[in-house]
């Protein structure tokens, strides 16, 4: 069965090979496989551009951690090419680096759902520290979509992220030893709006853990779910990639 990585990072001094090779690979696997690429900042965005690769979608924005020093470009960028992006991200808010930077952070976030809203786009969610920032945020904007990538937060702010239509991102940390959290949150809630990701080339899962994180390795984020909820992994499959296809609008593909 097919694989779909939704949150990879294309140009990262991690890998030690091209984005191309890390695509080629990835495709090599399955000629169905499904890759979201997303960008983090201008530079990100407009190498983005430049590929046009079957089955390589593509998002773009702003990360939190530019908040202070972004280039505004990016937007009108953004607004050209919005025919050929699926998402607004990675966007969001980070306070475990960037508390002192809160006030940019959240004017930077407003800006990004304001674009996604006009653009009709869903939004890739970074958040560290600042559920409740977030959640506060996103009421703003009642008909905003989208899914907060790499899930860490509390349960109860995960029931409050479903119930409004979003998706829980979940990659090589839920294989870890001690993210207990993210299990229990899997177990109680299940699939119905979990979408599988890596965060590549960061967060390998175990058994890689430690080593260069690859699109394909999604595969063993869905065999560790499969043998937590007693079911197989083309079930767990099946379910997360409906789901990515549904959030992006790409159930034709």
């Amino acid at each position: 069965m097919r694989i779909i990585d939704t949150h990879a990072h294309l140009w990262d001094a991690k890998y030690d090979v091209d984005a191309l090779e890390v695509i080629n690979d990835f495709m090599s696997e399955h000629k169905g496989n499904v890759l979201v690429a997303v960008g983090t900042n201008f530079e990100d965005c407009k190498k983005l551009c430049e590929i046009n690769q079957k089955n390589v979608f593509k998002a773009m924005g702003i990360h939190p951690q530019f908040a202070t020093g972004y280039d505004p470009q990016v937007f009108d960028l953004i607004r050209v090419n919005k025919d050929d992006i699926v998402a607004i991200g990675e966007i969001g808010l980070d306070y475990y680096y960037g508390k002192d930077e809160r006030e940019a952070q959240l004017d930077l976030l407003y800006k990004q759902f304001e674009l996604a809203v006009e653009l009709d786009k869903p939004v890739i969610l970074h958040c560290r520290e600042a559920s409740g920032d977030l959640v506060d945020m996103i009421n703003k904007f009642p008909t905003l979509r989208g899914v907060v990538h790499c899930y860490s937060g509390s349960l109860e702010t995960a029931k409050i992220l479903m119930a409004k239509g979003f998706y829980l991102g979940v990659g090589g940390s839920y294989t870890f030893n001690n993210n207990k959290k993210l299990k229990e949150i899997i177990k109680e809630l299940g699939l119905e709006n979990v979408v599988l990701e890596t965060d590549s080339p960061y967060l390998a899962p175990v058994p890689l853990r430690g080593k260069v994180n690859r699109p394909q390795y999604v595969r063993y984020v869905a065999r560790a779910i499969a043998d937590d909820l007693s079911i197989s992994e083309d079930e767990v499959l099946s379910i997360t990639n409906a789901n990515a296809l549904k959030l992006f609008n790409l159930e034709n593909v």
